[in-house]
């Protein structure tokens, strides 16, 4: 019969115990799951003995399942709230041999096919010998009425996944490897698993998302690699060129990737340092790296990011300079027959000519200044003169806003391309381009540079393409600066818009927003303005938390809103006025009932109606990083949920968790392209770090009919007058922009 083997692991406190407190062994049968932490295997359960008797145990384990047989090796401890539980120091596991037990280990999920009825069916006709059957001789399951051939094959199979799962898990979890992540890994890797960790480790920072090298690095080491390998200092050079990209940077100095490698890998002798500069030089004379020289100064950077600007420059130069004719007919737009012609600024009547003249236009604002009434007068002429457009948007909730305000089809930019779900590669190319003769880009700030990229290569050059942004906005947050460097290098039509709408005026969210891009302090009362923007001052961040419960119950309701209006933005995760934080606290307030069912990961409590948010790009499930959606169902047994995107049902499994947090807060950074009827902004000392213009800016102009800022009068101050946060990337697509020389030594 089939036996997992012993596992030591951390002991877990559970209260003060008394001292000399005596271990113990006790067995038992896993009648129920209570709680489990994917990330640290940390588990909960309840044991029932030989003898009926049931306990609660605590401890981390690998691996567990209802019905399951442990023996286990530890103390008791009484828990201040739930009573007497048993804490696991160390234990082994063998499958059950009573009665009941079988059927709930036969039912648990562990097998395919097999649910409670069929369990019971087993059993009952095979008794204690059943694993052994299923093990050696699974072909007397056909002895079972009902159970066909195929159903049989489909019990095989997973019973020997079962097997080696079990295996490879206890082998991972003995190399510190979270229960997180060794789920992971098997489901990437399955029976090769083990063989790709010993052969090169590294190589699952690039495969498992959530995989950093510090983790990586811990497991090659104990599969025995040397310090000095070269697998392991390429792998050090990579991440640091990731975690610089992390940061908007395409291309990192020699000086700068050779320090922090070597601080990295924790080279401290003459000799270990120089093994990294060698090993630079051997991977650039390999192409696996590129040396590039720009500036005066000396790059190092991956291949792939060079030529994805290189790409953009000279696609669009081509576009730029194509002879072919430009769709629209200028000489039959008849303005008089354009109800909207006599409404637009002479500004705004200069940039959709523009748009109808050129083949690439670049048209940014900040709010009110009517890019959305422009997208709308050009859309008029294009259909005024059956002309076919694409409209489209980096983000969902950007694109949702784009078709609410153009009452037109808009999409994101992934859709538009079809990017397939397994590498991110679109049909469309330059040989296969768009089939549009408009393509027109809203909040395109947002664009990273290998978006930007598969979206330039995909433009026919006999159509035209309009880019539109608030370029005081944050920049993107992939690499890359793609709208600023397209602006900045003179070689595309760009037009501003300054003036403010009298209607759009009157808030004074729109007036301080510009404040704000002047560097000068917001307002809270003007004469002829709406009172929709508020300054809470508070010096103490603990206090921020009590003047958000006011504002969430009494002033938003006061105004019309309910309290799931609201959305708070922070700018960073961590701190008292955190997204972590924040998050976990309106969770109470607005999803807060105990008993109902909740998956747990990364120490986040997953619930039916919470609001949460995608982390990632899964193009296999056509979500994408800062989509937001609401959980539907939860299924405690299978460990799975359902969460509604835009009224598009997506399922996760247990694993897949760790790609999703709660959304009742975000950061700013994941705010943008959005739009929400309340903004409440946190803005305290403590995040001095973060503290910039463009980042307050963009905070409040995602608010569509009322802004709070809460804190400190000191902490505005610093956001108004620290250097603009992000602006300055490392990039050339200015420079390759403006000329046709390679930077490539």
């Amino acid at each position: 019969m089939p036996m997992q083997s012993t596992k030591n692991v951390q002991k877990q406190i559970i209260s003060q115990p008394s001292d000399n407190l005596p271990s113990e062994e006790i067995s038992g049968s896993v009648t129920r799951i209570l709680y489990q932490d994917m990330g640290t295997g940390f588990t909960i359960f309840q044991l029932t003995t030989a003898t009926k008797s049931t306990c609660v145990v605590r401890g981390t384990f690998a691996v567990l399942f209802r019905g399951q047989v442990v023996h286990l090796h530890g103390t008791w401890g009484k828990h201040p709230t739930f009573g007497l539980q048993f804490t696991a120091t160390s234990y082994y596991s063998t499958a059950p041999t009573s009665h009941e037990g079988l059927i709930r280990y036969l039912s648990s999920g562990l097998i395919k096919g097999i649910g409670e009825s069929f369990a019971q069916k087993l059993v009952d006709h095979f008794g204690k010998d059943i694993l052994t059957i299923i093990d050696t001789a699974p072909h007397r399951l056909a002895a079972i009425p009902g159970l066909g051939k195929g159903r049989v094959q489909a019990i095989i199979d997973s019973w020997a996944e079962h097997k080696e799962r079990a295996q490879v898990m206890m082998l991972l979890r003995e190399k510190g490897i979270s229960l997180l992540y060794a789920t992971k890994l098997y489901r990437q890797y399955r029976e090769q698993t083990m063989a790709i960790l010993r052969t090169n480790a590294y190589q699952i920072i690039d495969t498992i998302w959530g995989i950093g090298f510090t983790t990586a690095d811990t497991i090659a080491r104990s599969m025995g690699i040397a310090t000095n390998s070269p697998l392991r200092i390429t792998a050090g050079i990579r991440w640091n060129l990731k975690k610089n990209a992390q940061q908007g940077h395409l291309y990192v100095t020699c000086t700068s990737i050779i320090a922090h490698t070597n601080e990295l890998l924790e080279f401290t002798t003459e000799d270990a340092k120089l093994s990294t500069t060698a090993h630079i030089e051997y991977l650039c004379s390999t192409h696996e790296l590129i040396r590039i020289t720009a500036q005066g100064n000396s790059y190092i950077a991956l291949p792939s990011t060079y030529q994805a600007e290189q790409s953009i420059a000279k696609r669009l130069k081509y576009i730029s300079a194509s002879s072919a004719r430009m769709p629209v007919r200028t000489e039959i737009i008849d303005a008089a027959k354009l109800s909207f012609w006599h409404h637009l600024t002479d500004e705004q009547r200069t940039a959709v000519m523009c748009t109808v003249q050129q083949k690439i236009t670049v048209i940014t604002g900040g709010p009110g200044t009517g890019k959305t009434t422009l997208i709308r007068a050009l859309i008029g002429i294009l259909e005024s003169q059956h002309i076919s457009y694409k409209l489209a948007a980096p983000t969902g909730r950007a694109a949702k806003r784009m078709a609410e305000s153009t009452r037109r089809t808009a999409t994101t930019i992934h859709r538009l391309l079809e990017l397939d779900p397994l590498h991110g590669q679109s049909p469309y190319h330059t040989q296969h381009p768009l089939p549009a003769e408009y393509i027109i880009i809203d909040e395109s700030s947002m664009i990273d540079i290998f978006l930007a990229e598969a979206l330039i290569k995909a433009i026919n050059p006999q159509s035209v393409l309009v880019l539109i942004g608030d370029i005081d906005q944050l920049p993107p947050v992939g690499p890359g600066n793609f709208l600023r460097d397209c602006i900045a290098s003179g070689i595309i039509p760009t037009l501003y818009l300054t003036h403010i709408f009298r209607q759009v005026h009157d808030s004074l969210i729109t007036h301080n927003a510009h404040r704000i891009k002047s560097g000068k302090f917001p307002i809270t009362r003007a004469a002829d303005t709406l009172p929709d923007f508020l300054f809470i001052t508070e010096d103490n961040p603990e206090q921020f938390l009590t003047h958000l419960k006011d504002i969430l119950y009494r002033e938003m309701p006061r105004r019309g809103y309910t309290a799931t209006d609201s959305i708070v933005l922070c700018p960073m995760n961590r701190s008292h006025t955190g997204t972590q934080q924040v998050n976990a606290f309106l969770q109470r307030c607005f999803n807060g009932e105990a008993k109902q069912p909740y998956l747990l990961s990364h120490g986040i409590q997953f619930k039916i109606g919470d609001r949460v948010m995608q982390l990632r790009n899964a193009y296999d499930k056509g979500i994408f990083n800062g989509d937001i959606g609401i959980i539907t169902t939860v299924n405690t047994d299978e460990t799975s949920c359902t969460v509604l995107f835009d009224g598009r049902p997506v399922h996760y499994t247990q694993d897949e968790l760790s790609e999703l947090t709660l959304a009742y807060a975000m950061t700013i950074h994941k705010s943008q392209g959005s739009e929400f009827p309340v903004v409440i902004i946190p803005l305290f000392m403590e995040h001095y770090t973060m503290l910039r213009k463009n980042l307050l800016y963009t905070a409040i102009t995602r608010a569509r009919a009322l802004c709070v800022i809460i804190g400190q009068k000191r902490a505005l101050a610093c956001a108004l007058h620290q250097k603009t946060a992000g602006t300055t990337r490392i990039t050339l697509l200015t420079q390759l922009l403006q000329s046709a020389d390679s930077c490539v030594s």
